[in-house]
C-alpha cells in the first residue's frame, strides 16, 4: 500500500453519458435488452399520474380503509363467494 504524500489530487470527473455509450457499444445483445427493459420501466414510472382522478380517489380511500383495519380477510371473501370460485 502506498503512503499518502499529503498533496490533494484532482478527483476524476466521470461523464455518465460517455460511459454509458462506451458500455453500450461493447455490450452483447442480452445486456442491450436488459438496459432497454430498465429504460422502459423508468419511462413507465409516471403511471399513477396518468390515472383518472376518480380512480386515484378510490385507491386512496381503499388504502385509508385498510390502514384503519376496515378490511375483509381473503378467507372470508372465499367463503362468501364460494359458488363463483373456479376449481
Amino acid at each position: 500500500m502506498s503512503e499518502c504524500d499529503g498533496r490533494l489530487r484532482p478527483f476524476p470527473v466521470i461523464e455518465p453519458g460517455a460511459e454509458v455509450k462506451k458500455y453500450i457499444e461493447t455490450a452483447d445483445a442480452k445486456v442491450v435488452k436488459m438496459m432497454h427493459a430498465m429504460l422502459e420501466v423508468d419511462a413507465n414510472n409516471g403511471w399513477w399520474d396518468s390515472l383518472p382522478d376518480e380512480i386515484k380517489t378510490d385507491v386512496e380511500a381503499a388504502l385509508a380503509e385498510s390502514e384503519k383495519g376496515e378490511v375483509i380477510p381473503h378467507a372470508e371473501i372465499q367463503k362468501r363467494y364460494k359458488k363463483w370460485l373456479v376449481k
